[in-house]
């Protein structure tokens, strides 16, 4: 990636940064009893589109999951990430982006090549994705805790569900592709 590239997401992922305290900002100084339904689900909408954005690009120039410590990325119990993906019923999510975007062939192979020389980088891949959905994951998780401390009930109610599909869903899928991959491995 180019310079001028790496600082253009640098710079989105600040502006996203920048743009999640604003919105908090302009919802803290608001009633409660004025988010209706519509208010409270562009707002949850929003904070979860800015707050997981600004990981994702930071994300895409530097490589953030290595802020976590390996042990983290090693699946211990891959029978119970197992249980787990299929009682959320991941395999839905999966195919939800399969149909959406990871269905293009191009769009795929820039994450996996298919071949076992990319395998390497497939398991930094996942390690990157479930980074960033991790990182945002818990930031929105404790925004939702602000946001009900101020009695912003709704708003965080719909924001921790789009937060649970929109980042946990992810890191349980980045997790299963390393579980699996792992026992092909060995």
């Amino acid at each position: 990636m180019n310079f001028l590239k790496k600082l253009g997401h640098i710079a989105f992922s600040c502006f996203l940064a920048f743009r999640s305290i604003e919105l908090l900002n302009q919802v803290l100084n608001l009633q409660p009893e004025s988010m209706d339904i519509k208010k409270a689900f562009w707002v949850a909408f929003l904070f979860c589109l800015f707050i997981t954005g600004t990981f994702a690009f930071v994300g895409f120039v530097f490589p953030t999951y290595k802020i976590l410590p390996d042990r983290y990325y090693h699946i211990k119990s891959p029978k119970i990430l197992l249980k787990i993906y299929s009682l959320l019923k991941v395999n839905i999510f999966k195919k939800a982006l399969l149909l959406a975007f990871w269905g293009k062939k191009k769009n795929r192979n820039r994450y996996f090549n298919g071949n076992k020389s990319g395998i390497k980088k497939f398991i930094e891949n996942t390690k990157q994705s479930d980074f960033g959905h991790l990182a945002a994951f818990i930031a929105l998780s404790l925004l939702s805790f602000l946001l009900i401390y101020n009695e912003f009930w709704l708003t965080s109610i719909i924001t921790m569900f789009i937060n649970l599909i929109g980042n946990f869903y992810p890191v349980l899928l980045q997790r299963f592709h390393r579980s699996r991959i792992t026992k092909w491995k060995t």
